[in-house]
């Protein structure tokens, strides 16, 4: 069988990952399933910005990247052998430790530890389970239903809105009933937001500046602050924040790229106090491995709404392994439109 899996080559000193960091191999390879275990066909992939930090020799939220091995993320696939009574060929199956390779053996440890199988939702494109039904949905609705407790009619500020967290934070936010206000960095994502999400208002960061679109947008001040991107927008937000809200802290992708000497030195903490501020950092890996019946219930939820129609997510599809580097660069240069998913089949 031939293989071909984007292997990570060197850990990055500043900047986005290229073809340099990471580079695609092919071999051809004899897999069999192992005792107790399955053989895995990929067909979906998922690039997070968090993927960045494995990318350093030390990573802030799981393992780094292996040198000289297939970088490892949420994914889908489907079972195409199998030497488990609990898998049949023809299963779909999703994992936070599927291998950036288009065939791979899985044992039983492993399988029992990182693996579940499920039924794909009818009229749901099976990407979904690596986007809105994956991680992404998973920290919009666990940071919404568990982080903090949202009143109707108060106002949330959503930054990256546009993106794999951020548009469902909006779509929910507003199924709750607040008044959702979005950020993002192109037009065309700002008409997304406007027109599909419905979002009570929204600009283009890269065309206003942050205090005085805050003061235009926001007169009446933010009660809850979705965090994904950190930086100098975090201190412009909270300085706008009203007292006793909530600072919901996701991502920080503005910072990723920075060498430790570059990164923001923030003036917000000097606000906390004052405002009364409540500020709560999350990752939802935790509560994947940590409590499994809290992802189960996000997961029920996320379908009902996908079911329904109450999820929209827009996707930005890279087609096929060998778009690796180029989905993870435009990643975290800002040029994607969406939830980047990687598709092989």
């Amino acid at each position: 069988m031939l293989v071909k899996s984007a292997v990570f080559t060197q850990y990055i000193d500043g900047g986005a990952p290229d073809e340099h960091n990471i580079q695609i191999k092919s071999a051809e390879v004899t897999l069999k399933a192992p005792e107790g275990g399955i053989l895995v066909e990929c067909e979906v992939l998922s690039a997070d910005p968090y993927l960045r930090g494995r990318m350093n020799s030390t990573a802030a939220v799981g393992e780094p990247f292996a040198i000289g091995e297939p970088m490892t993320n949420y994914g889908v696939g489907k079972v195409i052998e199998s030497n488990n009574t609990d898998y049949a060929v023809g299963d779909f199956v999703r994992s936070m430790t599927f291998p950036f390779s288009t065939a791979f053996a899985v044992d039983k440890e492993t399988l029992e530890k990182f693996y579940s199988k499920f039924d794909p939702l009818p009229n749901v494109p099976l990407s979904y389970y690596v986007g809105a039904l994956g991680m992404p949905g998973r920290a919009a609705l666990y940071a919404i239903e568990h982080v903090v407790s949202l009143v109707a009619g108060k106002t949330i500020l959503v930054t990256t809105a546009a993106g794999a967290v951020g548009q469902l934070v909006c779509s929910v936010s507003k199924a709750k009933g607040l008044k959702v206000v979005a950020v993002a960095g192109s037009d065309e994502k700002i008409k997304y937001l406007k027109d599909v999400l419905k979002v009570d208002a929204a600009w283009n960061y890269k065309k206003e500046k942050l205090s005085e679109a805050m003061d235009k947008y926001i007169p009446q001040g933010i009660d809850y602050y979705y965090d994904n991107v950190g930086g100098e927008m975090t201190d412009v937000a909270v300085e706008h924040m009203n007292i006793y809200g909530t600072v919901i802290s996701c991502g920080n992708i503005t910072q990723y790229n920075l060498k430790p000497e570059e990164l923001y030195r923030y003036r917000y903490p000097i606000l906390v106090n004052p405002k009364r501020l409540k500020v709560q950092g999350f990752v939802i890996l935790d509560i994947e491995l940590d409590q499994p019946e809290i992802a189960a219930e996000l997961n029920k939820s996320l379908g009902d709404m996908a079911s329904s129609g109450k999820i929209k997510c827009i996707e930005c599809v890279y087609e096929g392994i060998e778009s690796t580097a180029k989905a993870m660069n435009d990643l975290l240069t800002g040029k994607n439109f969406g939830k980047v998913v990687i598709k092989l089949k």
